[in-house]
């Protein structure tokens, strides 16, 4: 045993000299090589790892150029050996784990080829380099060529390395970029896909779905890209209760292996989930005008926050919940978020028919004087619901569009003495249930596209001074009815 731990040097050379064969076999083979399953977890070790030879490798060449002569104070034979063989061991562990990490993709970019054909010549290097090391003294110039080449190839692989992690723009891209551009623009001249939910792509996607790196074979760089989807593919489909698998991926657990972006990198918040979501449920239409949308549609709000402005000049007079309150009551289909920026205020966003139940509704109620909108568009939610949904006493905006709502409780919500806006378009409500709500003595506007109400009832409604009903052109009831249609 002792033997063998004096000898421990040439142990780990010969390992890694195995290894690097293997790594060029498996290399020759590359097309008929199929990794198993229970390989891929030390594929993902590739990150972890590269940083070792990384550091050794260039702590060595750094000292092989310094020293000047044979006996130089600055030289330590003994510790660089060391050095230059634990770089080599990691070095050939790196390369043999990227090569089963670059398995995992499904399409190979320039980049992605150039980095790993860079470390397995390091890795290839490493070991040559160690084994001829004894006849390069260090003092001498070829030793010192060598060492420039190895930091040559390290600072390139290294960098390459970063692009495909991080992006081609990671070392000049500034989020406030980004920001600054897009608040130059009017909320009267934004465009929703292109300075609303671009921008969040940008940010918090293009990193893993572009050009040079397509995770999933998903590039999203361009309208034609996020359209065509990947090898999952289609982002989006509205007739799935979680929206397909842009809005599904977002709202998994962090936990997930699914879960979009990936554990690690930055994640989306509340809002820019909620802008995703409303974006694919209005059609994902790439050249819609924020001002096209109507008033209670929370894309606006978020337009108006991020682009400049408020939802409303009000001021709250309420006390602001627990924010571990809130967090504990956020799940991964139901979201609640500031109304507007430092507010006590809150906005709830519903998202997954198939998951949604009333019990939803009432887990909110420890913090029901807070709520001050609330959004179950497409959700099943019923006429009895409306019973719980007027316990939230500080409501202004209540959307209920495309629901399973027939209007015959909304006199419940005459208990909802704050209650401004009321959106019932895409329900069963009628025309003798509506007369209920004339008794809302603060409710203001009411969207009622797509509903049960004939031209004539509607007409009768608008000519009403109280409440200001919004029933859409007929071109726009006809494309919500087209777009009812598709759900189903």
């Amino acid at each position: 045993m002792r033997r063998y731990l004096d000898n421990w040097k040439g142990i780990v050379y010969n390992l890694a000299f195995f290894l690097n064969g293997l790594l060029i076999f498996l290399l020759v083979f590359e097309k008929g090589v199929a990794i198993p399953n229970w390989l891929f977890p030390v594929g993902r070790l590739h990150p972890a790892v590269l940083h070792f030879p990384l550091v050794a490798l260039l702590l060595y060449a750094f000292w092989i150029i310094i020293v000047e002569k044979k006996d130089s104070v600055r030289w330590n034979a003994e510790l660089a050996e060391t050095l230059l063989l634990l770089g080599t061991f990691t070095a050939t562990v790196a390369a043999f784990s990227g090569f089963i990490l670059s398995k995992e993709e499904s399409e190979v970019s320039r980049t992605l080829l150039w980095h790993k054909w860079l470390g397995v010549g390091i890795s290839v290097g490493s070991v040559a380099w160690y084994g001829a090391s004894k006849y390069l003294a260090p003092w001498k110039i070829p030793a010192k060529l060598v060492a420039v080449t190895f930091l040559a190839m390290l600072l390139v692989a290294g960098h390459l390395g970063g692009n495909l992690t991080h992006g081609e723009d990671f070392l000049t891209f500034s989020p406030n970029n980004s920001t600054e551009t897009t608040n130059q623009v009017s909320i009267k001249q934004a465009i929703v896909y292109e300075n609303l939910v671009q921008p969040v792509l940008q940010q918090k996607c293009y990193s893993c779905h572009n050009a040079e790196k397509s995770k999933g074979g998903l590039q999203m760089q361009t309208k034609v890209l996020l359209t065509k989807g990947g090898k999952n593919g289609m982002l989006w489909d509205t007739t799935k209760p979680d929206l397909g698998l842009l809005v599904s991926r977002v709202h998994l657990p962090l936990e997930d292996k699914k879960h979009m972006p990936p554990r690690g990198k930055a994640q989306l918040t509340d809002d820019e989930v909620m802008l995703l979501a409303e974006w694919v449920k209005l059609g994902s239409d790439f050249e819609q005008k924020v001002t096209a949308l109507p008033a209670q549609n929370p894309i606006v709000s978020y337009a108006e926050n991020t682009l400049g402005g408020n939802r409303t000049g009000e001021i709250y007079d309420f006390a602001a919940a627990d924010p571990e309150e809130i967090k504990a009551l956020n799940t991964n289909y139901r979201t609640i978020r500031q109304y507007a920026p430092a507010s006590p205020a809150l906005f709830v966003n519903f998202y997954n028919r198939a998951t949604f139940k009333s019990s939803d509704i009432s887990d909110l109620l420890p913090i029901k004087d807070q709520i001050v909108a609330m959004d179950f568009g497409k959700m099943p939610v019923k006429d009895e619901d409306l019973k719980t949904i007027a316990r939230f006493p500080e409501l202004r905006k209540l959307i209920l569009n495309f629901t399973d709502l027939r209007g015959t409780t909304l006199g419940e919500l005459e208990k909802l003495t704050k209650l401004r806006e009321l959106a019932l378009s895409g329900t069963k409500v009628n025309n003798n249930n509506i007369k209920a709500l004339t008794n809302i003595a603060s409710l203001e506007k009411v969207f009622l596209w797509s509903t049960a109400l004939t031209s004539e009832e509607q007409d009768a409604l608008k000519n009403g001074k109280k409440i200001h009903f919004e029933t859409g052109f007929r071109s726009d009831t006809t494309a919500e009815k087209k777009f009812t249609s598709a759900k189903k």
